[in-house]
C-alpha cells in the first residue's frame, strides 16, 4: 500500500486518475474531507422568533445556554451544542446529561400545557460570560494556539467546556423553569393566534 498525495484529476468506473495522469484502480474511494466544527451547523436554514436565522444569531460568534437551548429559539434543543466538546473525557456522558435535561424540558412543557419554551436572554448571557471566563487563561486561550477550538472571526473558544465532565452533568441534573420563558398560544379556529406568555413557577 501506498500513500498518493497528488491531486485527482478524474473518477472512474474502476479507478481514480491523478493530476500527473496516473491511473490506479480502487475498490473504494473515502472522501476524508475533515469537518467544520465552528459554522457545521449555519447550513440549516433554521429560524427562530421574528424570523432570525441561527446563522444571524451567531454572526458574532456561537453560544447557547448549557450547549442545549438558544436565546431566541423557542422550543430548539441542540445537542453537542457551543462550548460542551471534551480533551478530556467521553462526548458519551454530556450528550447523556443533555439528553436528560432536555426530557426534563418537555416534561414540564407538558405538564403547562405550554406550546414554547426559550431560554431568556439574560440567562444565557450571564452563562456564556462565566464560561468565557472559565476559558480566559486555559492552555486552549492562550500561548497563540489558533487550534479548531477558536472561532476564526471572534478568536472566542466556543467549542471546550472549562471544567469537568462531572460539573456540567451537576449543571444539567435539574431543569430551572425559571431560566426559561414559557408561551402558551390560545386556542382559537383562526390560524396564527396571538401568545400569551404563562406564569413562571417553577
Amino acid at each position: 500500500m501506498n500513500l498518493i498525495t497528488d491531486p485527482l484529476r478524474t473518477v472512474y468506473a474502476s479507478g481514480v486518475e491523478s493530476a500527473t495522469g496516473e491511473r490506479r484502480d480502487v475498490d473504494a474511494i473515502i472522501f476524508g474531507t475533515g469537518f467544520d466544527a465552528q459554522q457545521g451547523l449555519l447550513g440549516f436554514p433554521l429560524a427562530g422568533s421574528g424570523g432570525r436565522t441561527l446563522a444571524d444569531a451567531w454572526a458574532d460568534g456561537k453560544e447557547a445556554y448549557l450547549g442545549t437551548t438558544v436565546a431566541g429559539f423557542p422550543n430548539f434543543f441542540i445537542m453537542i451544542g457551543p462550548n460542551t466538546a471534551l480533551a478530556h473525557n467521553s462526548q458519551i456522558f454530556m450528550i447523556e446529561a443533555q439528553a436528560r435535561y432536555i426530557t426534563s424540558a418537555l416534561r414540564k412543557l407538558l405538564k403547562r400545557r405550554a406550546t414554547a419554551v426559550a431560554v431568556r436572554p439574560e440567562t444565557q448571557r450571564t452563562y456564556n460570560d462565566w464560561i468565557a471566563g472559565r476559558l480566559k487563561n486555559s492552555v486552549w486561550n492562550r500561548g497563540g494556539c489558533t487550534s479548531w477550538y477558536l472561532d476564526p472571526i471572534t478568536g472566542r473558544n466556543s467549542l471546550l467546556w472549562p471544567s469537568s465532565a462531572f460539573a456540567f452533568w451537576r449543571r444539567l441534573r435539574r431543569f430551572r423553569a425559571a431560566d426559561y420563558r414559557w408561551t402558551n398560544t390560545t386556542l382559537s379556529p383562526v390560524a396564527n393566534a396571538t401568545p400569551t406568555p404563562v406564569a413562571n413557577a417553577r
